[in-house]
């Protein structure tokens, strides 16, 4: 044992609770990307495809170092969103993505109807990322999705 003290107990004691707390935010910022990831999955494969997972997880380290944790994972993936509009990202498809999966959660969470723009096909575009990939090139052109509770089904 040492005899260095500090004034909160031994060193070891306070090298001991720091790692405690290192391993602990460790968890707690798994815990966020989790829900994230859960409820933003498109826009995160869309990340992911993009930036790599180095570069998806610069962009979760930034947010979690620049927002407290939210209480519910509607409330986590919301934040997340407004974090990554803030960053003006260049993505192709990201916002459109983005804004169809909040949407979604919106509908369900408080039976808001909205409608979202897309610059092309968003079924090709769905079906892409769900393989794990982007489209191939497609026509650009105007389509909209209309997000209404009423015609859930």
């Amino acid at each position: 044992m040492s005899d260095v003290t500090t004034v909160g107990g031994s060193v070891e004691t306070e090298l001991a609770r720091d790692m405690g707390n290192a391993i602990l935010k460790s968890f707690a910022e798994d815990t966020r990307a989790s829900r994230i990831v859960g409820m933003l999955s498109y826009t995160a494969t869309l990340l992911l495809i993009n930036r790599g997972t180095s570069g998806f997880q610069v962009l979760l380290n930034e947010y979690f170092n620049q927002s407290p944790g939210k209480p519910s994972n509607f409330r986590e993936s919301e934040a997340f969103g407004e974090f990554l509009r803030k960053q003006k990202l260049s993505d192709a498809h990201l916002y459109e993505v983005m804004d169809f999966e909040l949407g979604v959660m919106r509908m369900h969470a408080n039976s808001l109807r909205s409608i979202v723009r897309f610059g092309s096909d968003p079924g090709t575009l769905f079906t892409a990322l769900a393989k794990g990939r982007l489209p191939a090139e497609t026509a650009p052109g105007e389509f909209q999705v209309v997000l209404d509770p009423r015609t859930r089904g």
